[in-house]
């Protein structure tokens, strides 16, 4: 049966000689759990693994165009939908999107995921037309100014992909894990995209509707790991490849807490982590809470607790404030 090993993620200054670093950064372990689908075996040290074992772990992750990962590096979110679930039909003119655009930037956000469709649970499927309409303008005014922020699109359709090759757009953010459309992969080799591959079940749509797992730690590894080497095998460089567990994205809330608690599993697959849990609805439901005031305070902690694992991304709606707090946590590593 399948073993698979969960680093201990550790940080300090004591840190033991014998010890690992996740991804050649400040984080390090020298303990792992090893798991199977039977359940855990318990702990084990590094030191009574081969040379090498852990080499997916610990190999530092190339840069993303100008950005390292020496830092967690926060996604900012901009949304040009009528109908998600946060902020639909916030953004009306290019003037909105602009200033959007400009104060995530200047509180902080290095990567700024743009969207021309929902992929809220229950949201039906946009014509490509009308995603080409909403994102075309604000990709172009985009593309023409010095930001120095890297542009994400947040896409499942290859057409939209390739349209936005030229304009400057780095970073595509598929849901689908590029296997909603098949020529995805296909355009991100050809245009040299960074490609995020995030976790999820079905279509928006129907994801919600009593998604079921056998292990869904397990399961969603397996599956990213097989999207991976899919596009890898497209032609795709692992070098561009991120990954996201999908938190919320088919996941009742039970699957949302294990997937953000054991985190760190997804170091093995050595590809950066994308954690998005802005305003999701499932912070509600453990906070105890009805009001949507709360819904920055529960996404910036359990981006804290990603980030405490090693997360390389954390995508959020309130840049500002998770800025400070991370400045915040940051401080406790010296």
């Amino acid at each position: 049966m399948r073993e698979y090993f969960r680093p201990q993620v550790q940080l300090g200054a004591q840190r033991p000689p014998d010890s690992l670093l996740i991804c050649g950064g400040k984080f390090w372990f020298d303990q792992v759990e090893v798991i199977t689908r039977l359940g855990s075996l318990g702990y084990r040290h590094v030191k009574e693994f081969p040379p090498q074992f852990f080499d997916e772990i610990t190999r530092r992750r190339a840069a993303l165009g100008n950005l390292n990962f020496k830092q967690p590096i926060i996604m900012g979110i901009v949304n040009l939908t009528p109908d998600s679930f946060s902020d639909g039909g916030d953004i009306k003119t290019l003037e909105d999107f602009s200033i959007k655009v400009n104060s995530l930037i200047n509180a902080g956000a290095k990567i700024i995921d743009i969207g021309g469709e929902s992929t809220r649970p229950g949201a039906l499927e946009v014509s490509l037309v009308e995603e080409k309409k909403r994102v075309f303008e604000p990709l172009k005014w985009l593309s023409k100014i010095d930001h120095h922020a890297v542009v994400s699109l947040d896409t499942r359709k290859s057409e939209i992909a390739e349209m936005a090759s030229s304009l400057n757009v780095k970073i595509i953010n598929d849901v689908s894990a590029a296997s909603f459309d098949e020529n995805m992969l296909r355009v991100a080799c050809k245009k040299n995209f960074y490609i995020c591959l995030c976790h999820s079940v079905r279509t928006p749509e129907t994801m919600s509707e009593n998604p079921v797992y056998d292990n869904v730690l397990l399961d969603v590894y397996d599956k990213l790991e097989r999207r991976v080497k899919r596009a890898q095998d497209a032609g795709v460089p692992k070098d561009h490849i991120l990954i996201d567990p999908g938190i919320g994205f088919g996941k009742k809330n039970e699957h949302n807490l294990v997937l953000i608690k054991n985190i760190s599993i997804f170091h093995n697959l050595g590809c950066p982590i994308v954690l998005g849990v802005s305003r999701k609805k499932f912070i509600k439901t453990n906070f105890t809470t009805d009001e949507d005031s709360d819904l920055d305070i529960g996404s910036i902690y359990y981006s804290l607790e990603g980030i405490r694992q090693g997360v390389q991304i954390v995508r959020v709606h309130n840049v500002s404030t998770m800025m400070k707090c991370l400045n915040g946590f940051k401080a406790l590593w010296s």
